[in-house]
């Protein structure tokens, strides 16, 4: 299970912006979105990379002979020494660029780990030093992230058991009932 991070930052020509990490379960950044000048597109933005890794070819760059794939598609390529990795969307988009590899090899890697990663991720919101996590997000609809938050969570949790949403209660419950290695799903994916 990865995490999808959602984070603010201060630009000078355009003020406010948001931008989401995709982080593996080492908490290893392996892709980072592009600016979003409001929270809203931003969400929507995480959502629709999502849900586009989870079918999205690979289109090798590198290789002289090959044909552009149909999009959503990772497009694997070369910067220099290093390799890279950028996912489009269905309309063309870039909306992830991953960090530099030193080798073919380990940006493969990083690729299969982004689609392991999005099929079952969690949606925080980092503001200043407080991680949030984001809840009712469902990724096959096309409707925009809601905008509710749990209750401020240590960065320690990101690697801790996830605890379980209790949407009778309104509230999240540690998962000590009697089926605990259960996948939890708060978001209803």
């Amino acid at each position: 299970m990865g995490n999808v991070i959602i984070k603010q930052m201060h630009v000078r020509e355009l003020g406010l912006c948001y931008y989401f990490d995709l982080y593996a379960p080492s908490r290893l950044v392996l892709a980072t979105s592009q600016l979003y000048t409001s929270l809203d597109a931003c969400k929507r933005g995480a959502r629709n990379a999502v849900r586009d890794a989870r079918v999205a070819s690979v289109d090798d760059m590198t290789d002289p002979t090959r044909r552009t794939g149909a999009s959503p598609r990772f497009e694997l390529f070369r910067e220099g020494e290093s390799y890279r990795f950028r996912l489009r969307t269905q309309s063309g988009d870039r909306t992830l660029t991953s960090q530099y590899y030193s080798g073919r090899e380990l940006c493969e890697n990083a690729i299969l780990m982004v689609k392991d990663i999005v099929l079952e991720p969690r949606f925080y919101m980092l503001e200043g030093y407080e991680l949030s996590e984001l809840l009712n997000v469902n990724i096959d609809q096309d409707e925009e992230i809601l905008d509710e938050s749990a209750d401020s969570l240590d960065m320690e949790l990101l690697t801790e058991r996830p605890l379980k949403w209790d949407a009778a209660a309104g509230d999240e419950t540690e998962n000590a009932d009697e089926d605990t290695d259960a996948p939890v799903d708060p978001f209803g994916i």
